[in-house]
C-alpha cells in the first residue's frame, strides 16, 4: 500500500486547521482562539514546513531521502506537542482581547479542532517514518536501459545523429526496394 499522499495530506490539514477556532471564550461576546493564536504561530508554520518536506521528498532519493523524512517526523512530532500543549486561553489572553467585568461569567470550550490537528500530526508523523524506512522508488517504472544496448551501437547511434540521421526511425530503405500498392 502506497502512502506517499500523507505526509502533504497532513501538512496541508496541519497548515488549514491551524488557522481555525480551537477554543471558544464565552466573556460578555464570543471570542474565538485560533492555533496559531495560542502557540504564537507556531502551529500553522509547523503545518508549511511538512508541506515543504513532503515537496522535498518528491525530489531526493537514497540516504537524502531518509534524512528528509527523518526532519519531518520530527515536525509533525512537534506538531501533535502543539495541539496537546495549547490548553484554553488563560484570563490574560482573555482580557488583552476583551474587557471583562469582575462579575462576568468566562466559559471555555473545546472546539474540537486541536484534536483533529493531533490526528493529522499523528498520522503524518507515521507516514513519515514508513517513507523513512521503505525501499525508495516507484513501482512500475523501469530504469533507463543501460546494459540491454551496448556501447558500440550507442556509438554507432551518436555517430549517426553527427550524420543527422535519427537512430529512433526504421533505417531507409535502399532505393532499389519499391513499395508495391
Amino acid at each position: 500500500m502506497r502512502l506517499g499522499w500523507l505526509p502533504p495530506v497532513a501538512g496541508l490539514a496541519l497548515l488549514l486547521v491551524a488557522n481555525q477556532a480551537w477554543w471558544q471564550v464565552e466573556a460578555g461576546q464570543t471570542l474565538l482562539f485560533t492555533g496559531s493564536d495560542l502557540t504564537g504561530g507556531l502551529a500553522q508554520a509547523l503545518g508549511l514546513v511538512a508541506v515543504a518536506a513532503s515537496l522535498l521528498l518528491l525530489a531526493v532519493r537514497g540516504a537524502g531521502r531518509r534524512v528528509v523524512a527523518a526532519l519531518q517526523v520530527l515536525v509533525f512530532a512537534g506538531a501533535a506537542w502543539c495541539a496537546v500543549a495549547a490548553q484554553a486561553p488563560t484570563m490574560t489572553e482573555i482580557l488583552a482581547r476583551q474587557p471583562v467585568a469582575a462579575s462576568d461569567a468566562v466559559a471555555t470550550a473545546d472546539t474540537g479542532l486541536r484534536w483533529f490537528y493531533l490526528a493529522a500530526a499523528v498520522l503524518g508523523a507515521a507516514a513519515s517514518v514508513l517513507a523513512m524506512v521503505r525501499k525508495p522508488g516507484r513501482r512500475g517504472v523501469r530504469p533507463a536501459p543501460t546494459a540491454d544496448a551496448p556501447l558500440a551501437d550507442s556509438l554507432t547511434n551518436w555517430k549517426a545523429m553527427d550524420d543527422g540521421v535519427d537512430p529512433t526511425l526504421d533505417p531507409p530503405r535502399p532505393d532499389h526496394v519499391k513499395e508495391q500498392p
